[in-house]
């Protein structure tokens, strides 16, 4: 991936718009979005089971944080892929 300083800010590196949407879609793929829309129902479902409120946020909050850490882990990994950072 070519990498060039940024005229317009200093200290601002700039990439092709290609590069970075191929980079980003390896970041965002379906299997994101389906991980997604699972944490949602199973948050959901937490009020039908009994589990009010409370349940729902509690679910939603660790179906977010283990997205968080596969985005984390996938930002990491394409970082090591291009030898930046």
């Amino acid at each position: 991936m070519e990498i060039e300083e940024d005229p317009t800010v200093p200290d601002r590196m700039s990439t092709e718009y290609s590069e970075v949407r191929s980079s980003t879609q390896e970041i965002f793929d379906e299997s994101l979005a389906f991980s997604f829309q699972k944490v949602v129902e199973q948050s959901v479902m937490e009020i039908f089971n009994g589990n009010g409120m409370t349940g729902f946020q509690e679910s939603l909050r660790d179906g977010m944080n283990s997205i968080a850490c596969t985005l984390q882990k996938r930002v990491v990994e394409g970082v090591d892929k291009t030898g930046c950072g």
